[in-house]
């Protein structure tokens, strides 16, 4: 019998294949439309963090959200070791260090699927429309062993 601590690893990864599957399905069905379902996981992800975690973003900065909400991930749900967050002109970078969803993210990089599921590319970019106003296009998700880097474009 499994231990406390195998048994919500387990547990985790078991919700990572459902995920998975979920993603490969949709993606299998719609294609690149898929993304859109990136919107309505970060708002959920986003409503629960405020109503459940405290979350208050109290920023001007897409820095500013960002780092509130990484801190939040880590603090409250273990779900990465580091987070570098750069804005360089229209671009943002995310480089998130052990991220919790990386083994999800790079098993949909196997099948040719993007990362679209990944929670933190849906939470950050739901934050910086509803707390900015400001939209945002996914410049580039790189998936890899240590580290996952997104790369957000303000339009």
């Amino acid at each position: 019998m499994a231990t406390e601590i195998e048994k919500k690893k387990n547990l985790a990864r078991l919700l990572e294949l459902v995920t998975k599957g979920l993603g490969k399905g949709l993606w299998d069905l719609v294609g690149e439309p898929v993304y859109a379902t990136s919107a309505v996981i970060g708002d959920e992800i986003l409503a629960y963090l405020q109503k459940n975690m405290g979350l208050e973003i109290a920023g001007e900065s897409p820095e500013d959200v960002l780092l509130e909400l990484t801190r939040i991930f880590m603090d409250e749900f273990g779900a990465a070791q580091d987070v570098n967050i750069q804005k360089k002109d229209n671009l943002i970078e995310m480089k998130i260090k052990k991220c919790v969803s990386r083994r999800l993210c790079l098993d949909l990089k196997k099948e040719n699927i993007p990362p679209f599921v990944c929670p933190y590319l849906a939470v950050s970019a739901a934050a910086m429309r509803k707390n900015l106003g400001m939209k945002t296009r996914v410049k580039e998700v790189e998936a890899g062993e240590d580290e996952c880097i997104l790369n957000f474009e303000m339009i």
